[in-house]
């Protein structure tokens, strides 16, 4: 789902979350009813930063983005993140070169 974010939630971004008790934020995606967890992070700005690289990756010119600082609009996904969206939109574990390849076709 590519929609903007809950009036109820703990954080102000879209698809960050806040982790109990461990003073952690938690930022996921969710693609095809399959929630894809990018990682748990200390500042929620970073969460919606890799939040907003994985919407750009999955949905292109369609994604809503999360309005965060000028210097984190650059942030690297790690790479098991990256293998988890791989997995997310191809079915199953490819090289991740051929998947951004077939992701900028479909563009």
């Amino acid at each position: 789902m590519n929609r903007r974010g809950w009036i109820n939630s703990t954080s102000i971004y879209k698809g960050v979350s806040r982790v109990g008790d461990q003073r952690k934020w938690l930022a996921r995606i969710g693609l095809d009813w399959t929630t894809i967890r990018l990682g748990h992070f200390v500042d929620e700005h970073l969460a919606a930063a890799h939040y907003n690289m994985a919407a750009r990756i999955l949905f292109g010119p369609y994604a809503v983005f999360n309005e965060i600082p000028e210097e984190l609009s650059d942030v690297q996904l790690s790479d098991r993140a990256l293998d988890k969206i791989n997995r997310a939109m191809f079915g199953e574990r490819i090289d991740w070169l051929t998947a951004m390849r077939a992701q900028a076709v479909h563009m």
